[in-house]
């Protein structure tokens, strides 16, 4: 048979430049490749795990299963475990948004119930915060009218009082001038003893001539004291026991006064302290009852948000199932198909190559033939 003839192809021109054949891809690598990727997302795993599988999974998986090292099936099954939780999680929440998007309707109405609650809610809400305003407004008239009451009293008690004051306060002095006076009966009294009976007898009006009198009688000796003189010692003395009488009986008759204004004053505070209590209690109820109205107000604006934005909640919910459901799916056609076609390939039939070649012989011979 003779040789077909051999034409060398022409040379390629500058103006015609060589095309270079693409580079065929390793579809096992690909595979790899995108397992590597899918290993990288697993957020739920240590950063040094998933480093440590991506890192390994290539020359594990890229190897036929007959051919792996226990090391590198070790590795294998540690890369189908992670595969499997990240599978299981979309799962999971493609379960969840499934479930809400099925409850969409019922949440359409437990919305409108809320809403529809609220505002009965607010109702009753502003009607107690109105009945404690009212309330308190009552609870303070009767604290001031209270301390208006309490503040009488007590000026009454301190005007009653400071008379029984100074009665007390002139028995007093009255009592040292008797003093000072018994003294000046047994000798010449000094000149603090006539100062303070010369006072004495000024405050209680006593009679000018005998105040006149007194200085010279008072500086004798007892014993020069003529008849005159104790005379007017005698009406002194008279004057000074009048004058404490008269000072005892206002001191007496102005007891039961003041055991009566003490009393109005103690009855006026324990008035004045149960109205301030509930006047307290009240402030605090009305405050209790403006901050639940609060609450209420903000409840219904919540639900009537809730109401309004239905819609576009309902649509961004299936919009982010049908995006979840999307990523499943691409991880189970991607990531989870190459892991298990990886997985399970096993070395080609020794036959298979052999009947290929043969196949090829016999096809070259024939055109040779021809």
């Amino acid at each position: 048979m003779a040789l077909k003839a051999y034409k060398r192809p022409a040379l390629a021109t500058a103006a015609e430049p060589i095309s270079k054949k693409p580079a065929i891809e390793d579809p096992i690598l690909v595979h790899c490749h995108t397992v590597c990727n899918a290993l990288a997302k697993a957020v739920d795993y240590p950063g040094s795990v998933r480093s440590m599988l991506e890192a390994m999974a290539t020359s594990a998986l890229s190897s036929a299963k007959e051919e792996r090292h226990p090391f590198q099936a070790k590795v294998a099954d540690m890369v189908g475990e992670v595969l499997d939780s990240i599978e299981s999680q979309a799962k999971d929440v493609v379960a969840e948004l499934q479930g809400k998007v099925d409850g969409c309707s019922d949440d359409k109405v437990c919305r409108q119930a809320a809403l529809s609650a609220a505002e009965q809610s607010i109702a009753v809400l502003k009607d107690a915060t109105s009945k404690q305003a009212t309330t308190l407004d009552t609870e303070s008239a009767a604290l001031e009218a209270a301390q208006k009451e309490l503040a009488a009293a007590a000026k009454i008690q301190a005007e009653g009082d400071t008379q029984l004051k100074e009665a007390e306060e002139k028995k007093s002095a009255l009592g040292a001038a008797q003093e000072s006076f018994r003294l000046a009966k047994e000798g010449p009294a000094n000149k603090a003893t006539m100062k303070t009976l010369a006072s004495i007898g000024k405050d209680f009006k006593f009679d000018a001539a005998l105040m006149e009198t007194l200085p010279f009688v008072l500086k004798k000796e007892p014993a020069l004291r003529a008849g005159f003189d104790l005379v007017a010692l005698e009406q002194l003395e008279a004057a000074l026991s009048a004058a404490l009488a008269e000072l005892d009986k206002v001191i007496e008759e102005g007891a039961p006064s003041k055991a009566d204004r003490d009393a109005a004053v103690a009855a006026a505070q324990a008035t004045c302290y149960q109205a301030a209590a509930k006047h307290a209690a009240a402030q605090e109820a009305f405050s209790t009852a403006q901050k639940l109205e609060q609450e209420g107000k903000d409840k219904l604006a919540h639900a009537k948000e809730a109401v309004a934005n239905f819609l576009p909640d309902a649509k961004a919910l299936m919009d982010d199932y049908d995006n979840k459901k999307a990523l499943l799916l691409q991880l189970s056609q991607g990531p989870i198909a190459a892991f298990k076609e990886l997985q399970t390939r096993t070395l080609p039939s020794v036959l298979a190559p052999a009947a290929t070649a043969e196949a090829e012989v016999e096809g070259q011979a024939e055109g040779e033939a021809a």
